[in-house]
């Protein structure tokens, strides 16, 4: 059978009775069943003669059969996702009909995963009584968000993402006041960010990135403007990524009254500035990316020292100065600090032997000097990569002990001495580069 359903769940289940069925339902679900390819096992019987009388999924009681006015007042889910793991199934195709606004007690609508295209119809804001609509992933949803989606009060989930809407976020989402999650990403979406979100007084995950890329095509002109300093009211947000965007200006200071944030993603932006010291009261952050934004500046604050729950700290390809903190030596649940591509100087501070669950450590194209520290053969690295600096000496033995080692990448040093035979026993390191040429081998070969 299809792995592709759809559950109707009426009020009260108990067994299998044909009813009669009013004429907005019928259009309803004659319109579902046509809308979607390959039509769902569950609504074969309905394109026999659009009728709903032999429709295997609904069950109901004698009493409420008999007397309801409208079926369609029982119908709460309607789940299209795709269910496949093996993906061997087709996605479902097709368009999300007009009528589906008659279904005005649905709940949930789940179309994610599909092949869906076609717009998101205005009807949709009939439905006052849905808690979560997901269309995620379908790649080929396309037009605006409809205004009239504003109307959905009682909506937990909205999720749109991985599509190809356009036009601004409409200011009407500010009314969604039940939100718990909103997944606008991956779309073509334009604009800024209306200051009306932070009236999302319940939102916990706020997802916008991707949409000034499409099919890894960067574009132009798309969600822009700034952070809205708004948002800091979210204070139940726990995830905020705006990643690959043309958000400018600085980071607000007033993030950091966002105590609940565990994610914060504003990476592959165009902000300036310095990075905010306030973000020390995000005492539960445990991912920081605010990498490829170029013209981020100053110092790295030694605050973040204090985020003790952080694990990914990536403040890459900026313009950061000034030395490594050695307060990032206090974070002990670090499994990665990606610096590269700033303009540090200074040595690796002794604190960083401390990070014992770092697996990445990547400082490459800054202005680093001194040696290589040998302690760092000391951590359960994964990959390391220094190359672009002016450390000198030699290549420490110790590396011999990093048995996770994947990557090392030294080039471009004023390194001296010879690869350490040590080296040669590292049987999962795959790339090696130490001077200009990379070397590169099968992970079969336990030696050089």
């Amino acid at each position: 059978m299809n792995n592709l359903y759809l559950y109707l769940i009426l009020s009260t289940i108990v067994w299998t009775q044909a009813a009669v069925y009013p004429d907005d339902n019928t259009e309803a679900f004659c319109a579902l069943a046509n809308a979607f390819q390959p039509t769902p096992d569950l609504f074969l019987p309905i394109l026999n003669d659009c009728n709903l009388d032999v429709v295997p999924s609904i069950s109901c009681d004698d009493s409420i059969c008999g007397s309801a006015d409208n079926v369609t007042d029982l119908i709460t889910i309607l789940d299209f996702s795709y269910q496949d793991p093996d993906y061997l199934l087709p996605y479902l195709e097709g368009f999300i009909p007009t009528q589906i606004g008659y279904l005005k007690s649905l709940s949930e609508i789940n179309l994610n995963g599909n092949s869906i295209s076609g717009t998101i119809p205005t009807q949709i804001g009939n439905l006052i009584n849905l808690k979560s609509f997901g269309v995620s992933g379908n790649y080929l949803i396309s037009g605006t968000i409809p205004t009239q989606i504003g109307n959905l009060i009682n909506l937990n989930s909205l999720d749109l993402g991985s599509n190809q809407l356009s036009g601004t976020i409409p200011t009407q989402i500010g009314d969604l006041i039940s939100l718990n999650y909103l997944g606008l990403n991956d779309n073509t979406i334009t604009g800024s960010i209306p200051t009306q979100i932070a009236k999302l007084n319940n939102l916990i995950g706020l997802n916008l990135y991707s949409n000034a890329i499409l099919y890894g095509i960067i574009l132009t002109d798309l969600l822009s403007g700034t952070i809205p300093t708004q948002i800091a009211s979210l204070s139940q947000l726990t995830i905020l990524q705006i990643y690959g965007n043309h958000i400018s200006g600085t980071v607000p200071t007033e993030i950091g009254r966002m105590e609940n944030l565990e994610i914060l993603d504003f990476s592959l932006n165009q902000l300036t500035g310095s990075i905010p010291s306030q973000i020390e009261n995000m005492s539960k952050l445990t991912t920081l990316f605010l990498n490829q934004n170029i013209k981020i500046s100053g110092t790295i604050p030694t605050v973040l020292g204090n985020l003790q729950y952080l694990e990914i700290l990536d403040v890459s390809r900026n313009s950061l100065s000034g030395t490594i903190p050695t307060q990032l030596g206090k974070l002990e649940y670090l499994t990665m600090l990606t610096l590269w591509r700033n303009n540090l100087e200074g040595i690796i501070p002794t604190q960083i032997e401390n990070l014992v669950n770092l697996r990445s450590f990547t400082l490459i194209y800054n202005q680093l000097s001194g040696i290589i520290p040998p302690f760092l053969g000391n951590l359960p690295l994964e990959e390391l990569s220094l190359a672009g600096n002016n450390f000198v000496g030699i290549i420490p033995t110790q590396f011999g002990k990093l048995e996770n080692l994947i990557m090392l990448n030294l080039c471009i040093n004023q390194l001296t001495g010879t690869i350490p035979s040590q080296l040669g026993y590292l049987n999962k390191l795959t790339f090696f580069f130490s001077l200009q040429q990379p070397f590169n081998r099968d992970n079969s070969n336990s030696n050089f």
